[in-house]
């Protein structure tokens, strides 16, 4: 009654469930009145035995899993970081350089110019892959 109970479906739900009846499984075997019969059927105890030890084993890397992705997921998406770093370049460092470069060009003003060239050169290859994107 009690295999009938939880029977072979369960090995088609989720994993969830599957752990779920699994577990349940287990305790409801694990009843003395259960246990009278499992001794007389060789190898059956050790198979529900093999059974809970397989069941913890996985419910311990799930947890494990969760707990790890759960840690990725409150990290900074790359796009928050891009921004910032934009931010700073756009705002910070572009006008920095530009202030350097005029008040005193012979030590800032080549260096200004090849940051003001990679930017327009980046700028460009955006422009180019948003224009492909939109016309595909």
């Amino acid at each position: 009654k009690v295999y009938d109970k939880y029977g072979i479906k369960m090995i088609h739900e989720s994993y969830a469930i599957q752990s779920s009846l699994s577990e349940s499984l287990n305790e409801d075997m694990a009843r003395p009145e259960m246990l009278v019969h499992i001794e007389k059927l060789p190898g059956v105890g050790d198979a529900f035995g093999a059974l809970g030890t397989a069941q913890s084993r996985f419910s311990t890397a799930e947890l494990n899993y969760k707990v790890e992705r759960s840690k990725f997921d409150e990290k900074e998406s790359a796009t928050s970081i891009k921004k910032v770093v934009c931010d700073i370049i756009n705002k910070d460092v572009v006008l920095y350089l530009g202030a350097m470069a005029k008040s005193n060009k012979a030590v800032y003003g080549n260096l200004a110019l090849t940051i003001d060239k990679i930017i327009d050169t980046n700028n460009a290859a955006v422009k180019n892959r948003r224009k492909t994107k939109v016309e595909a």
